[in-house]
């Protein structure tokens, strides 16, 4: 990792880089993010901790020039021009190479988003980039003296309907009007590809992903929005933020690394600005309310510790070359076109004090509209501010002002981990309030965030994001929100594209704004949460502009109060797109779309595709295995869920192959949660009859189709609230022509029979359709109560089989920590973290099987529709599973998650786990290592079914929360090991040696320096080496180390406390016989005592009374060799058993402790124990005398047993 200096030297070379642009992957550490509640009365601001990480970057793929040709048709299909007004260029380095190109081409997937360089050969110049000039057409609007938000207590909407619509007939024919007299006004647009040549969202892959985000999302329920932004806002002192900084120990080692000098006023900041130095550290407040500070170069202000604060008070702080924020609270404004850098926890606060009112060029310069008194700078305005990987900027307004205010061109980037939370929370009901915003950008710009990134918009009465749409100058009393029904915006280009895995949450009045050759690009798995507070609009962008909800994407848009009069079928809808506009739901995404107290407002479409130009294509899309979930309780006649309100595009609805599919007009209540609606009676409380509709397609180019699979369908029948359910729909396609199909007679359905219930319509066969305006209960083939959008007031369709996947992360985080709290770091002084990164996909194949349907049908007699809806739901099946699949970041298969981390190492100190959630893992365990392994809540698949719980909250509900281990470094203490040495064979200690100790700190390796010789010395008295074991014989749970001789033995390191070792010794013993060379010399056996011998003598002699001797006697022996086992340590013979064998081959014994008999000689005899056959010779001649023997033989004998011969000899 790159030293400070290091880092600040690259930044001083950074000057005259040629222009470049890359797109990168990033390996991005640890970040646990916290994110408070931003409550109905905003008395509280959200606070954001990002903690350390590592900052690698790896796998830059460079885009230059040649490629914008390929690119921009490929993406926008749209041509960048130069711009007619070229600024000069901008002589220092940003540290995010990218401009207004930036939205002319598509970020591959795996090919990550922008962020700052890591090397003095990825870094890039900035020039402002070419671009379309848009042009300006702002139309002045109706100064409209009306309260600034819609309260049902005080607004009549039916006379306001009435009085801005007066002159419109609820009617197709005069719809269709409207639609030409405004066609009269539109250029022929562009042709756009078809949306599955739009704007691919970036799947962001991570080499070093971290933690995921947890963010507290809004769902308040008040439709009045003067009760959200009353005079009740945020006083001063609570709109700043506390965000926590880096802890002391790392911002004083950044200190120490970036060489930056130290300033304590405000005069010596000036005088480093001035004199070229590369930064300062702060590490007080500085009021610098009395000088001009202006950054041309690159220029960093870091803050070393918490109480690091710069007031600039009714300044600003004007920077036009490369600026860096790092740990640092800026009160007051950042104003200027250049580059501004966060990195650590940064927070900008606007207030009464701490706020300036433009000049007049920088008033042009934010396109403000109206009088210049009424404004007051943005917090940051610049050409591109960039939030470093894992860092977080929180930015706080009480005054009427933008958040981040971008010159034309330039992006706003969130890095991956990082955060950006934005606060606007002045009360104020001024056309000014009305229309400033987080993010604004005039003519084109880019919002770019990264993986596992965290946005968080608290916008009130503006906008979230606006960047290619004019400010407006009315209030949203206006019918169009201020920005006319006029359907070109500023050329742009402008992008909106969220990270992988990201969080997007926003609570306000209107979302994000965009103008033509526009983008949003939810993200890859990432969660994206509207709370729209009174008339405002999620989405609206303009022509030629582009909707994609990413594969995966959880997307949740719902509304409280866009009622009388707010949009209409030709602009302002909640969810819009312009001429050749497209809506894509990709693979595996839920779009939920929820709209409530709405009352009757007319012709406002909740979602318009407004594309009118016969030449054009126009799409909303839904692939396998997305939900489809669109609901609105306005009871207007002309007011769809989805329209394509005017015109003859070539336009289509096109639901391939849903997990769900709900269209659903409703008066009160329902579920917002899980991830099918109930539907049926629960949630259609407050009214039997339904005017409204749930599809419009103008003209007759439009196509109408559900297809990719069979179908179970639900439907109510809005004019008399009758009921039908389906199991076999083929699927439909059918040509539309306004609110119904073409052909009235035919849908394209086959002719499947409804099947029959409590409360349910049976018999009804779904072909059966007279789509028009009278009673479907009137005609010979009445009730015409087939499969018809135009008399539905709900539909929901469930397929017999579809895929689905299940995609998540999951991180094992492991911290280190000294016993104060402060983190261990590195060699470069960064906090060691250690991440490791799983990602999980399961794929599922769900099917409602044949016997389920029958089990339907029969379910359904004896139940009303709700109950039945609800078994239906329940009715899909797992029927192929591919299992949980993990891969680590890199891709590579992970097969047993997670492997083990093995902690740094400290000397002098013991590592021991502090805290962690991880199954199995316990406070005051050994921390050298951390093993973790992932634990499921619960079965994903239980009994063949989706668990309840997954269905109701997904994922949650059945992956842990990422894991956390922080492992804390402890002072090491002195430990005292004792060595002891234990005769096995005669269970006891050796009293002839003292017991040994070593002493040393935990985690030193333990030596006892004069054990090797002291086994040596008892080797040498005839013990014999067998073991050590780490506990005392009476020790059940002592084990054996390692180690065949004393030498080998590895004792380990010392631990917490000491500990004692024994070393367990046996008695060698050795054979003794007549023969043994060396006897021990304490042995109680002779070679004496081993020898024996019997004798038998047989006499030849005169049988006479002499009985002289004859001959000489024949003296027969018997030799006995005996063998004794001798202990060697004490001499004495024992029973010996054989314990293997010496180097030269030869056994070696032991003495033999089971064997309690009375230890005993072992002998052997020759000639086999007998005395041998003696056979006399016939005659003996003595002198001249012949004898006769008168014995023919002496036979063979038995030796006498040996121990009958008491000596050494017996005859």
């Amino acid at each position: 990792m790159l030293s400070k200096n290091n880092y600040q030297e690259r930044l001083r070379k950074m000057d005259d880089k040629q222009e470049r642009f890359s797109i990168r992957k990033f390996s991005v550490g640890a970040a646990s993010v916290l994110v408070g509640t931003a409550i109905l009365s905003m008395q509280n601001v959200q606070t954001v901790r990002a903690d350390a990480t590592t900052d690698t970057e790896k796998g830059t793929t460079d885009v230059t020039s040649k490629n914008d040709d390929q690119n921009k048709q490929k993406a926008y299909n749209q041509v960048v021009s130069e711009d007619q007004n070229k600024a000069s260029k901008t002589t220092d380095t940003t540290m995010v190479g990218q401009d207004s190109k930036v939205a002319s081409f598509s970020a591959s997937k795996n090919e990550g988003t922008f962020a700052e360089a890591s090397s003095e050969d990825k870094t890039s110049s900035t020039t402002d980039a070419t671009q379309n000039k848009a042009s300006e057409n702002t139309k002045a609007t109706e100064d409209n003296k009306v309260d600034a938000v819609a309260d049902k207590s005080t607004e009549d909407k039916t006379n306001t309907a009435t009085t801005q619509e007066s002159s419109d007939n609820k009617s197709t024919e005069n719809k269709t009007t409207d639609a030409q007299k405004v066609e009269s006004k539109v250029a022929t647009a562009k042709t756009t590809t078809d949306t599955t040549n739009s704007v691919k969202s970036a799947s962001t892959t991570s080499t070093d992903q971290t933690t995921s985000v947890n963010t507290t999302t809004f769902n308040t329920n008040q439709s009045s929005t003067a009760a959200l932004f009353s005079a009740a806002a945020l006083s001063e002192s609570k709109a700043l933020a506390a965000t926590p900084r880096a802890s002391s120990a790392t911002t004083n080692a950044q200190a120490k690394n970036n060489n930056y000098k130290l300033v304590t006023s405000s005069s010596e900041l000036q005088q480093a600005i001035n004199s070229g130095v590369a930064g300062i550290n702060i590490d007080r407040s500085i009021d610098a309310s009395n000088v001009n500070l202006a950054i041309t170069n690159t220029f960093a202000i870091v803050g070393i510790n918490d109480a690091a604060v710069l007031n600039l008070g009714q300044k600003s702080l004007n920077n036009s070359g490369n600026l860096t924020l790092q740990d640092i609270t800026i009160n007051g404004a950042v104003s200027g076109n250049g580059t501004v850098n966060i990195k650590g926890n940064v927070t900008s606060n606007v207030n009464s004090v701490n706020s300036s009112v433009p000049t007049d060029d920088q008033f042009k310069a934010q396109n403000y509209t109206g009088e210049k008194k009424n404004f007051k700078n943005s917090n940051i305005a610049g050409r591109y501010v960039n939030i470093e990987n894992g860092a977080s900027l929180t930015v706080n307004s009480t005054e009427i002002n933008d958040g981040i205010n971008l010159t034309d061109g330039g992006t706003v980037n969130v890095g991956d981990n990082a955060t950006l939370n934005v606060n606007l929370t002045n009360a104020s009901t001024t056309a000014t309030r009305y229309h400033t915003a987080g993010v604004f950008a005039k003519n084109s710009g880019n919002f770019i965030t990264g993986y596992k990134s965290n946005v968080n918009f608290n916008t009130g009465l503006g906008q979230a994001i606006a960047m290619g749409a004019t400010r407006p100058t009315t209030t949203d009393a206006d019918r169009f929100g201020g920005y006319t029904a006029e359907q070109s915006r500023n050329d742009g280009p402008t992008l909106v594209q969220l990270g992988a895995s990201s969080t997007f949450n926003f609570t306000g009045r209107d979302g994000i704004i965009l103008g033509n050759n526009a983008n949003f690009i939810s993200g890859e798995n990432s969660n994206v949460h509207f709370e729209n507070k009174g008339r405002g609009v999620a989405l609206d962008l303009a022509n030629n502009s582009n909707i994609e909800i990413s594969k995966h994407s959880n997307t949740y848009f719902h509304s409280v109060g866009k009622t009388g009069t707010s949009g209409s079928y030709n602009g302002y809808n909640y969810i819009g797109v312009n001429e050749g506009g497209n809506i894509t739901v990709d693979e595996y995404a839920t779009f939920r779309v929820i709209l409530e107290g709405r009352g009757a407002n007319p012709w406002d479409d909740v979602i318009s595709l407004d594309s009118r130009d016969p030449n054009t294509n126009a799409a909303f899309t839904s692939k396998t295995g997305a939900i489809i979930d669109i609901r609105d309780d306005n009871t207007d006649f002309y007011a769809e869920l989805i329209s394509f309100p005017l015109g003859a595009s070539h336009s289509r609805i096109d639901i391939q192959d849903p997990l769900l599919l709900n269209l659903q007009r409703y008066s009160a209540g329902g579920a917002t949660t899980g991830w099918m609606p109930t539907g049926g009676d629960r949630i259609n409380t407050t009214s039997s009859k339904y005017t409204s509709n749930l599809i419009y397609m103008s003209n007759v180019n439009g196509t109408f189709s559900i297809d990719g699979t069979d179908y179970v369908v639900y439907q109510q029948i809005k004019s008399d609230g009758s009921k039908q359910i389906w199991l076999n729909v083929n699927g439909i396609s059918m040509p539309y022509n306004g609110f119904a199909n073409k052909n009235m007679w035919s849908n394209g359905a086959n002719p499947d029979k409804s099947i029959s219930g409590i409360g349910l319509t049976g018999n009804i066969l779904a072909n059966n359709v007279k789509d028009d305006n009278s009673s479907p209960t009137d005609g010979k083939d009445a009730p015409y109560y087939g499969i018809s959008t135009h008399r539905a007031s709900q539909q929901i369709w469930f397929p017999h089989k579809t895929q689905m996947e299940v995609v998540g992360s999951h991180t094992n985080t492991i911290k280190y920590v000294y016993e104060d709290g402060t983190p261990v770091l590195d060699e470069n002084g960064n906090q060691i973290v250690k991440t490791q990164n799983l990602n999980l996909t399961r794929k599922l194949t769900l099917d409602i099987t044949d016997d389920k349907i029958e089990e339907i049908q029969k379910y359904a007699l004896t139940h009303n529709a709700d109950q039945t809806l609800e078994y239906i739901k329940n009715a899909q099946g797992v029927s192929e599973d591919s299992g949980w699949v993990y891969t680590d970041a890199q891709g590579n298969t992970v097969t047993d998650p997670y492997a083990t981390v093995v902690s740094p190492v400290e000397d002098g100190y013991t590592a021991s786990i502090e805290s962690s959630n991880v199954p199995g893992i316990t406070e005051g365990a050994d921390g050298t290592s951390v093993t973790a392994k992932l634990q499921y809540k619960e079965e994903l698949v239980q009994n063949g079914e989706l668990s309840n719980n997954y269905k109701q909250n997904g994922l949650s509900a059945i992956l842990p929360d990422n894991y956390e281990t922080v492992v804390v470094y402890k002072k090491a203490k002195e430990v005292t090991n004792t060595l002891k040495f234990y005769d096995d064979t005669t269970k006891s200690y050796i009293s002839t040696v003292a017991d040994q100790t070593a002493t040393g700190k935990e985690n030193d390796d333990v030596n006892f320096k004069d054990g090797a010789s002291t086994v040596k010395s008892l080797e040498d008295q005839g013990y014999k080496f067998i073991n050590v074991t780490d506990g005392t014989p009476d020790d059940t749970n002592a084990t054996v180390l390692s180690g065949d001789t004393f030498s080998d033995v590895d004792f380990g390191k010392f631990g917490k406390d000491g500990k004692t070792f024994v070393v367990h010794l046996t008695h060698k013993v050795v054979p003794v016989t007549p023969d043994t060379p060396n006897v021990p010399s304490n042995s109680k056996v002779s070679k004496d005592d081993l020898t024996k011998t019997a004798t038998r003598t047989i006499h030849y002699v005169e049988n006479d009374q002499n009985g002289a001797e004859l001959k000489e006697s024949t003296v027969q022996t018997v030799n006995y060799t005996g063998t004794a086992y001798v202990d060697v340590v004490t001499g004495q013979m024992v029973n010996a058993k054989a314990d293997g064998k010496d180097a030269q081959g030869n056994t070696t014994y032991v003495v033999d402790t089971d064997n309690k008999k009375q230890p005993s000689i072992t002998w052997t005899t020759d000639n086999n124990g007998k005395f041998a056959q003696v056979t006399p010779d016939a005659s003996i001649k003595k002198g001249d005398d012949t004898w006769t023997t008168g014995v023919k033989s002496v036979d063979e004998k038995n030796a006498p047993d040996v121990s009958t011969i008491t000596g050494k000899t017996t005859n």
